[in-house]
């Protein structure tokens, strides 16, 4: 479960908090997420691997779009961060495997060979978030 951990705070935590509580209108919250409660993590694998787009909501609330990790982090790597993320915030206890990694990534890179899509944007996007979490941390202290 500590390679889990570390993977979460070396790619997660930036956005989505040391302690899961994401930030209002830019990440959702790991804590109370309905999603790594699921008994089947393939969301969560695919969320990991493939990103997500911005949402906006009816409200006016929006959360920003997340990149995706498939070339930053390796099957095994995602199978410890997904594993730990849904045993400390899901609630589920069953080890995500890498075969299940491994399934949805061939699926991942399928579709990137068909897009074409620049991992230069995702690369952006995450650091952009590090920077704004730094930025809120910050100002808050004032």
């Amino acid at each position: 479960m500590a390679a889990g951990r570390w993977a979460y705070m070396a790619s997660c935590a930036g956005c989505h908090g040391m302690e899961g509580e994401g930030i209002p209108n830019v990440s959702p919250a790991m804590k109370g997420n309905a999603a790594l409660a699921m008994d089947n993590p393939q969301t969560i694998i695919n969320v990991v691997l493939n990103g997500t787009p911005t949402q906006i909501f009816k409200n006016g609330e929006r959360m920003y779009a997340m990149p995706p990790f498939a070339h930053r982090l390796n099957a095994p790597e995602v199978a410890d961060l997904v594993t730990w993320i849904r045993a400390e915030w899901g609630g589920q206890t069953v080890p995500v495997t890498v075969e299940q990694v491994s399934a949805q990534e061939t699926a991942v890179k399928k579709t990137e060979q068909r897009t074409g899509l620049p991992q230069a944007v995702a690369v952006f996007f995450h650091d952009a978030c590090r920077f704004l979490r730094k930025g809120i941390s910050n100002w808050r202290k004032r």
